[in-house]
């Protein structure tokens, strides 16, 4: 059960709520803002740390939970992970209020912050190693237990949203059944929160808010999430300059030369630039000192990620130059455009339409994608297996994980394989796994459906669809058939990072 929040004359939902430092800042200056909290964290660990030189990594998870905030260090060292501490951290100590600044920066209105976070040190160059930090939040999934704190509880989470409070659509499916079934309500802002903290003219607020994390704590991770929003939505490009011809219908023609604005970069390279807001946009265009008015076009993001891999003179793609930003290297783009993606199935995931999700997992011309792992001793590409999904922590996996786009893959684990098919056929090897749900994408926003919806969309669409493949009997065919669709990896484009290893990414890349 879900309550919305009365609105107080004057004030704002962030206001409402309480006062959060986010509130006060610029985009950029947030970022910096974060990337000093988490440098302050950072130093802490390896002030606390009593581990012997040559080590990799230090992982540390850090939960609030039960009004102590919680800690576990895990140590890695070439191939080995080692468990460390794990314990509360002592009330009082001076780090307490960093941690707990570094997830009230983390605040969007209605969309909330992180429930838990792992720190990641990194150390280079032992014997006198350089050392960088980079964090990973999670804002939707239930804590993990850590040690004897217990598991993250219907009270700890109704507590951190009288904190932090989100709109209806961004309480987690957990968090909201956990609720009901204590009889407990969640108290949730208006659906407008977020659109009212926005920038005005904001056309991809996702992606927005992926940037924005990216530009806080450059990682692998969250590139990944950059990649992934950008197969959605919309992105404004400045056209000032260009020479435009307007049919009758006022669409610009052919007949017209049109000028992207891009910038030269210090080594050389040139990045176009691309905006999540108009305000961006606009401000930068005022920045150049260019005469007259801003000429934006509004495009899918996915149609800008085409232009940059098919104009050789990109080698970026920079989104939301001048403020919190992020470049996207030419290559990042190669491979994610390489693989197969579902985009109208993705576009419906972010539009909250199900009419459109399904449209898309069923389109006579539509992909879907598995993740999926080697069988311990595999001899070849078939024998491995699909991830799956837990319906809750300790039952049973039961839900197969489908999904639109490699990222989306990447954005659950980096190291998985992957497979794509003709997305009919991969909802038909389905319905012969056994599974009792197939959810849509393992990060949010996901759609989950019963292999009887699955059944009655297929048999909606062609006849016999719920046979299965051809001499299989009415079960779908299993990932090692020769015939199966999804037998072969998927091929990705030389300028990918590769098959095995997806979504790694070099330092270099990272730039604000």
């Amino acid at each position: 059960m879900t309550t919305q929040e009365e609105r107080e004359p004057g004030l704002s939902p962030l206001e409402r709520a309480g006062t959060h430092v986010a509130a006060r800042l610029s985009d950029e200056h947030l970022a910096e803002a974060l990337r000093d909290e988490l440098r302050s964290v950072g130093n802490w660990i390896l002030g606390v740390l009593n581990a012997q030189p040559g080590w990799d990594l230090m992982k540390v998870d850090l939960k609030p939970q039960g009004g102590r905030t919680w800690l576990r260090i895990t140590e890695h060292r070439a191939d080995r992970a080692v468990p460390g501490t794990v314990g509360p951290i002592k009330p009082g100590s001076p780090i307490l209020r960093r941690i707990n600044r570094l997830q009230s920066l983390s605040y969007r209105p209605g969309r909330g912050t992180w429930l838990s976070t792992t720190i990641t040190v990194s150390a280079e160059g032992w014997p006198e190693p350089s050392y960088s930090f980079t964090a990973s939040h999670n804002f939707d999934d239930r804590p993990p237990v850590l040690g004897e704190e217990g598991p993250y509880q219907v009270g700890d989470a109704l507590e951190h949203l009288e904190v932090f409070p989100r709109t209806e659509a961004r309480v987690p499916e957990w968090l909201a059944e956990m609720a009901g079934e204590a009889d407990l309500p969640v108290h949730v802002l208006p659906p407008d929160a977020e659109d009212e903290a926005a920038p005005a003219g904001t056309v991809n607020p996702r992606l927005r808010e992926a940037v924005a994390g990216f530009s806080a704590s450059p990682s692998e991770e969250a590139m990944i999430e950059v990649l992934r929003q950008c197969t959605a939505g919309n992105l404004i490009v400045d056209a000032s300059g260009s020479d435009l011809v307007r049919g009758t219908d006022g669409q610009i023609t052919p007949d017209s030369t049109i000028r992207l604005q891009s910038f030269a970069e210090s080594d050389g390279t040139r990045s176009l630039a691309a905006y999540t807001a108009e305000t961006e946009a606009r401000a930068m265009f005022e920045r150049s000192g260019q005469e007259g008015e801003a000429v934006l076009l509004r495009r899918p993001a996915v149609a800008v990620l085409e232009l940059v891999a098919a104009d050789e003179q990109y080698d970026h793609l920079v989104l939301d130059a001048g403020g919190a930003s992020c470049r996207i290297p030419r290559r990042q783009i190669e491979w994610l455009l390489s693989s197969p993606r579902n985009d109208v199935a993705k576009n419906g995931l972010v539009l909250g339409s199900v009419p459109q999700v399904l449209s898309g997992m069923v389109g006579a011309d539509s992909s879907l994608l598995l993740g999926v792992r080697a069988l311990p001793e595999a001899s070849g590409p078939q024998d491995v297996e699909p991830v799956w999904a837990r319906p809750e922590e300790g039952q049973e996996a039961d839900t197969l994980l489908l999904f639109t786009s490699a990222a989306e893959v990447a954005a659950l684990d980096p190291t998985l394989e992957i497979r794509a098919a003709a997305a009919r056929d991969v909802l038909r090897y389905a319905l012969g796994t056994g599974a009792a749900h197939v959810c849509l994408n393992a990060r949010p926003p996901v759609a989950s459906f019963s292999m009887e919806d699955i059944r009655e969309v297929l048999l909606s669409v062609e006849d016999g669809a719920d046979e299965g493949p051809a001499g299989s009997g009415g079960q779908g065919q299993g990932l090692g058939d020769p015939s199966d669709p999804l037998n072969d990896p998927l091929n990705l484009s030389d300028g990918s990072p590769g098959a095995a290893d997806p979504a790694t990414i070099d330092p270099g890349d990272f730039s604000r």
